[in-house]
């Protein structure tokens, strides 16, 4: 067996925070939780897709907003989220089925930092439905001419 080359591993154990900035993402993985203050909680873990920061992950905890202390905000907040990732309000019965349907979703989020226990962490600032692909034209076709000018 071989032997392990400690020599050749980092002794870090920090990683760099994400810089602040508007990312696209794909949920990579989604877990139905409880907060530490004991509510419903959704860990959503996130890949972003592209870009110098492509293939880092970062995790968002999708809270039940009806818990909050300021349940207007709360809602609101988790309604973006869901418009964002192409969910439809109300059409989950169960919050499990409400985590599974993050899994593989696509999205844009505007990524800051904070800081918690001492660590800097990615905060999820606002999120936008992902950018929509420009679709190429087809192999050897042209655009069609601009309409003619009338005369004056």
């Amino acid at each position: 067996m071989p032997s392990v080359p400690w020599d050749e591993i980092p002794t870090t154990t920090e990683i760099a925070p994400i810089p602040p900035g508007k990312y696209s993402v794909r949920c990579t993985d989604a877990e139905l939780t409880t907060s530490k203050k004991g509510s419903v909680m959704i860990r959503c873990t996130y890949e972003i897709t592209s870009g110098p920061q492509a293939g880092r992950t970062f995790i968002n905890n999708v809270n039940d907003p009806t818990a909050s202390k300021n349940p207007a905000v709360s809602s609101t907040f988790f309604n973006r989220c869901l418009v964002a990732h192409g969910l439809e309000h109300g059409a989950y019965p169960d919050w499990a089925d409400v985590a599974n349907a993050f899994i593989s979703t696509e999205a844009s989020a505007v990524l800051g930092q904070r800081e918690y226990e001492g660590s800097i962490y990615s905060d999820v600032k606002s999120w936008a439905p992902a950018a929509a692909p420009t679709a190429a034209a087809p192999a050897g076709s042209t655009a069609p001419p601009p309409p003619p000018v009338p005369p004056s």
